[in-house]
Protein backbone atom coordinates (compact mmCIF):
# COMPACT_ATOMS: atom_id res chain seq x y z
CA UNK A 1 0.00 0.00 0.00
CA UNK A 2 1.60 3.59 -0.65
CA UNK A 3 -0.35 6.01 0.81
CA UNK A 4 0.15 9.71 -0.75
CA UNK A 5 0.93 12.45 1.41
CA UNK A 6 -0.41 15.74 1.22
CA UNK A 7 3.20 17.16 3.00
CA UNK A 8 6.56 17.31 1.03
CA UNK A 9 7.87 15.14 3.78
CA UNK A 10 9.63 11.62 2.19
CA UNK A 11 8.45 8.66 4.27
CA UNK A 12 12.01 7.02 5.79
CA UNK A 13 12.43 5.28 9.12
CA UNK A 14 14.59 8.80 9.81
CA UNK A 15 11.16 10.15 10.17
CA UNK A 16 10.58 8.45 13.61
CA UNK A 17 13.27 8.12 16.60
CA UNK A 18 12.73 4.07 17.48
CA UNK A 19 12.64 3.82 21.32
CA UNK A 20 13.59 0.19 22.97
CA UNK A 21 10.09 -1.03 24.36
CA UNK A 22 9.69 -3.83 22.29
CA UNK A 23 5.72 -4.44 22.60
CA UNK A 24 5.44 -7.47 20.66
CA UNK A 25 7.70 -10.06 18.27
CA UNK A 26 6.64 -12.95 16.25
CA UNK A 27 8.14 -15.06 13.64
CA UNK A 28 8.79 -12.45 11.10
CA UNK A 29 8.31 -9.16 12.62
CA UNK A 30 8.79 -6.59 15.74
CA UNK A 31 6.55 -4.06 17.18
CA UNK A 32 8.35 -0.92 19.28
CA UNK A 33 7.43 2.39 20.48
CA UNK A 34 8.78 5.18 18.28
CA UNK A 35 8.19 8.83 18.72
CA UNK A 36 7.19 10.12 15.13
CA UNK A 37 9.94 13.01 15.14
CA UNK A 38 7.35 15.60 12.62
CA UNK A 39 4.42 15.27 15.00
CA UNK A 40 5.80 14.13 18.88
CA UNK A 41 3.39 11.49 18.75
CA UNK A 42 4.13 8.20 20.43
CA UNK A 43 3.84 5.70 17.63
CA UNK A 44 3.78 1.28 16.74
CA UNK A 45 6.42 0.63 14.55
CA UNK A 46 6.06 -2.99 13.32
CA UNK A 47 9.12 -3.88 11.11
CA UNK A 48 9.92 -7.17 9.38
CA UNK A 49 13.23 -8.48 8.22
CA UNK A 50 12.75 -9.28 4.47
CA UNK A 51 16.45 -11.56 4.62
CA UNK A 52 13.64 -13.93 6.98
CA UNK A 53 10.78 -13.97 4.57
CA UNK A 54 11.80 -15.77 1.26
CA UNK A 55 7.94 -16.63 0.66
CA UNK A 56 5.98 -14.62 -1.89
CA UNK A 57 3.04 -15.96 -0.37
CA UNK A 58 4.00 -14.38 3.06
CA UNK A 59 5.53 -11.15 1.40
CA UNK A 60 1.94 -10.93 -0.20
CA UNK A 61 0.15 -11.51 3.19
CA UNK A 62 2.11 -8.77 4.57
CA UNK A 63 1.07 -6.17 2.18
CA UNK A 64 -2.57 -7.16 2.76
CA UNK A 65 -2.50 -6.45 6.29
CA UNK A 66 -0.73 -3.31 6.02
CA UNK A 67 -3.46 -2.19 3.15
CA UNK A 68 -6.31 -3.24 5.44
CA UNK A 69 -4.94 -1.27 8.76
CA UNK A 70 -4.91 1.62 6.15
CA UNK A 71 -8.65 1.34 5.46
CA UNK A 72 -10.08 0.34 9.01
CA UNK A 73 -11.41 3.04 11.12
CA UNK A 74 -11.80 1.66 14.81
CA UNK A 75 -11.15 2.38 18.18
CA UNK A 76 -9.97 -1.20 19.17
CA UNK A 77 -7.59 -1.29 15.82
CA UNK A 78 -4.43 0.42 15.13
CA UNK A 79 -4.23 2.05 11.88
CA UNK A 80 -1.47 2.41 9.62
CA UNK A 81 -0.49 5.82 8.78
CA UNK A 82 2.07 4.62 6.42
CA UNK A 83 4.39 2.13 4.63
CA UNK A 84 8.19 2.65 5.08
CA UNK A 85 10.57 0.25 3.13
CA UNK A 86 14.20 -0.29 2.12
CA UNK A 87 16.58 -3.06 1.65
CA UNK A 88 16.47 -4.95 4.62
CA UNK A 89 13.04 -3.79 6.15
CA UNK A 90 9.64 -3.17 5.53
Amino acid sequence: MKKERSDTTKSSLSNYLIQGNVLGSGEFGTVRTAIQTSTGKTVAIKTYNKLVIVDKDRLKAISNEFELLGMISNEFVIKCIEKVENKRNI
